[in-house]
């Protein structure tokens, strides 16, 4: 009974142990398969991270770029440097500018033995169309003084067109009543012929009297002028003319 029970059970035995094996087998199997489906999946985690950085917004990559591009043409366009600069550019000519201040300080100068006290300088240009312009005010504001010399610009046209002219270019405004007196002693004393001018500019109570001393050389032209409240001018034109008597012309170059 025990030998027939045992023949029996043996094949079944192993029967169990070979599936008891298998099962085992086919388990480790799975798990390795899974095992490999999660280092996959780790693998190209990063991956797909990585593309999300560089693209995780396209709105916001679009805003970036074009704030990269914006901004410097923002700031030209607010700012308005570059057009500025632009504009210096086009309306300065650093050659022309060194050409006219070499001319200007070549230049002989008008200038006086004695000199006014209490004066105020209002401007000083030492390129002023191939010569200066020098200005100064008194100290009770009644007159401005003018010193001033440029490139003549005459060519043989009626002298007393040109000395209107110029009248109107150191007035900056419509010249009236324009009187033309020769004059022989600063003539001889200058060296060239010296005329002495008077006009008027402005209307009523603003009426300003001019008395200029005016001469032209080879190649400049030359006003020392008194630009006086109207209202004041009949009592200074005397201190005006003693002035005017002063007045030589000085080689600085020399």
């Amino acid at each position: 009974m025990f030998r027939k029970f045992y023949s029996l059970s043996i094949p079944k035995f192993y029967s169990l142990i070979i599936l008891l094996v298998l099962c085992l087998s086919l388990s480790a199997c799975g798990g390795s398969g899974d095992t490999s489906s999660t280092e996959n999946r780790e693998t190209t985690a990063p991956a797909e991270s990585g593309e999300t950085a560089l693209s995780s917004d396209p709105a916001e990559a679009g805003a970036s770029t074009e704030s990269d591009e914006t901004a410097p043409t923002s700031d030209t366009t607010e700012s308005g440097a570059p057009a500025e600069t632009s504009a210096t550019a086009l309306s300065s000519d650093p050659a022309d500018e060194t050409a006219s201040a070499e001319e200007a300080s070549s230049v002989p100068v008008l200038m006086r033995t004695g000199s006014f006290t209490g004066t105020t300088p209002l401007e000083t240009n030492n390129a002023y169309h191939g010569g200066y312009y020098y200005s100064e005010q008194t100290q009770d504001g009644q007159t401005i003084i003018v010193n001033c010399c440029f490139t003549s610009s005459w060519e043989g046209e009626d002298v007393e067109d040109y000395m209107a002219s110029c009248a109107e270019q150191i007035s900056e405004e419509e010249i009236r009543e324009l009187t033309i007196t020769e004059n022989s002693d600063h003539t001889q004393r200058i060296g060239y012929p010296v005329h002495l001018l008077s006009w008027q500019t402005g209307q009523g109570e603003e009426t300003r009297q001019w008395d200029a001393f005016f001469f032209m050389t080879d190649t400049h032209t030359y006003l020392y002028a008194f630009d006086t409240a109207a209202s004041a001018a009949p009592e200074m034109q005397e201190i005006w003319l003693e002035v005017f008597g002063q007045l030589s012309l000085v080689d600085l170059t020399a």
